[in-house]
């Protein structure tokens, strides 16, 4: 408990033992109407550390249910389809530029016609960018910690968005909302961890 708290509690105890003293000693109107604006004062402080408390543990609550569902059954499939990008360019990172390692991901995703050569990875690809594009939304509204993302999702978020598939979300994925790409890009950037 903090010392804030134990504080406050001394404090609503105190008034709830002097009520009868001033009731005793001090039966005018000025002074029973001094008695309710204390009791008035210490019923907003007792609801404003309440709210405090239930908005800490709201937003604790669904930072641990949003990072949880990273692990969630269709998360882990999609990720699992991601992932052979990553093995495959992690081997040869030291060949790779970062502008190539991006143009080969989208040629492996895209035909020469255009057309996505695998329809599960293109699902599984939308799944998760509409995750990070949830993430972005929750932090943007403060409905979780953002730094618990930054720390748990952070560097995930930003190598898919930033380095990986950059190439392919500028084509593809958000080719017809180019602003929202950029705030994703921003966003990544921001809750990279340094």
């Amino acid at each position: 408990m903090k010392l804030k708290h134990i504080f406050f509690i001394l404090f609503i105890i105190a008034i709830i033992f002097l009520i009868p003293f001033f009731l005793e000693k001090l039966c005018s109107k000025d002074h029973l109407s001094i008695v309710s604006l204390f009791i008035a004062i210490a019923s907003f402080c007792l609801s404003f550390f309440k709210f405090n408390n239930d908005k800490k543990n709201s937003i604790a609550k669904a930072t641990f249910e949003l990072i949880a569902k990273w692990d969630d059954e269709k998360l882990l499939r999609a990720r699992k389809d991601t992932r052979t990008f990553r093995d495959k360019f992690e081997k040869d990172k030291k060949t790779y530029t970062l502008e190539k390692m991006q143009d080969d991901v989208y040629r492996e995703i895209i035909d020469e016609n255009g057309n996505h050569k695998d329809e599960s990875l293109r699902e599984s690809l939308i799944l998760v960018f509409n995750f990070f594009e949830l993430i972005k939304y929750s932090c943007d509204k403060e409905i979780v910690d953002k730094e618990a993302i930054k720390k748990h999702l952070g560097k995930i978020i930003d190598d898919f968005i930033n380095e990986r598939f950059t190439i392919y979300l500028e084509k593809e994925a958000y080719k017809s909302n180019k602003a929202l790409l950029d705030e994703m890009k921003n966003f990544a950037k921001e809750i990279k961890p340094s």
